[in-house]
Parts: structure tokens; sequence; C-alpha cells
């Protein structure tokens, strides 16, 4: 049982935390928003920690897992129905999807960090502060962002004839994801 008493020695010494943290760095004199992210920082500081906020975030990334798998289930579901073709092999037909090389690898391959982010931000998110939703939220929009760009090239490559390998292909595309990942964070952060 909780009691009133054992309550104010808590808030009493996150407060002292807090105090000495904002006059040892000299944060009186800054911006409100600096004050209450690092106000937000103690306040969750404990609550982050906990086995139940640390289950539920390793099933938020598996749960973005999940959701990757889907996203290659419906990719090759839309290429069977859309983009097939119809061969013949001894005698018996057989329905294909046709096959575009980097664009494949890249459709594949290029959303998997999305995914993990976005099912991480989707169970974890609500009880965090303001600085890890904003990381997870440029996280996501950075992936996209680039997942988008290299995909646009790998459409343009492959239309020119010219092939990339595949580790090439994958590498350059999350090093774009990486760029603009960082870009963002300087701009936002």
């Amino acid at each position: 049982m909780v009691y009133a008493s054992d309550s104010f020695l808590i808030v009493r010494d996150v407060g002292q935390k807090i105090y000495k943290e904002l006059t040892k760095s000299n944060l009186w004199s800054s911006n409100i928003e600096t004050q209450i992210e690092l106000i937000e920082r103690f306040y969750y500081m404990e609550d982050t920690t906990s086995i139940p906020n640390k289950t539920r975030e390793a099933v938020g990334v598996l749960f973005g897992i999940v959701l990757f798998y889907s996203w290659l289930i419906f990719i090759s579901d839309i290429k069977m129905l859309f983009f097939s073709e119809t061969i013949v092999v001894n005698g018996s037909e057989m329905t294909r999807a046709q096959y575009w090389g980097q664009i494949d690898q890249w459709l594949g391959a290029g959303l998997i960090l999305f995914f993990l982010i976005f099912g991480h931000y989707l169970l974890y998110g609500k009880d965090r502060n303001r600085i890890e939703k904003s990381r997870d939220i440029i996280g996501m929009k950075s992936a996209l962002i680039g997942f988008i760009l290299w995909l646009l090239i790998a459409i343009i490559t492959f239309l020119s004839k010219i092939t990339i390998p595949c580790s090439l292909n994958i590498a350059g595309g999350y090093i774009i994801m990486i760029f603009i990942y960082f870009l963002m964070r300087k701009k936002y952060m």
C-alpha cells in the first residue's frame, strides 16, 4: 500500500534531481521547452526501464515484423494479380509473377526499418516522452522518404537496363535512409 508520505518523498526526490540538473547546466535561463523536456526525461526515467514497458517495447518491434511480412504478402499478391504471365511447361499452364530485378529486391527489403519503428511507435509510443516520440516519427519519415527515393532510382535503373547487384541495391537504399534521418534529426531536434 502506498501512503501519501511515500508519494511526497518520491516527488521530492524527483524535484531535487530536476533542480540539481537545471542549476548545474544553467538551464534556468534557457527556453521553457528545454526545461519541460528535462522534466519529462526525469518523470519518465523510472517508468521506461520497468519490465512491463520493456516487454511492450519488444512486442512492438515483433508487431512491426508481423506488419513487414504482411507487406511482403501484399506485394506478392499484387504482382500475381496484375503483373503475372502464363507459361506452358510440359503441356500444363503455370502462372508466375514477372521479375523486376532491383525493384523486387527493394520492395522486399526496403520497408523493414519503417515497419519495425512503426510497430514500436504504435504499441509503445503513448507512454514515452516527447523526445523519444519525435525520434520514432523522424525515423519513420526518413525511412519512407528514403524508400521512395531509392525506389525511384531502382525503377530508373531497371528501365535503363542497368543492373545493380542485390547487396549494393539494399546498402544504397539504407544509406539514403540514414542520410535523410540525420538531416531531419539535425533540423527538428
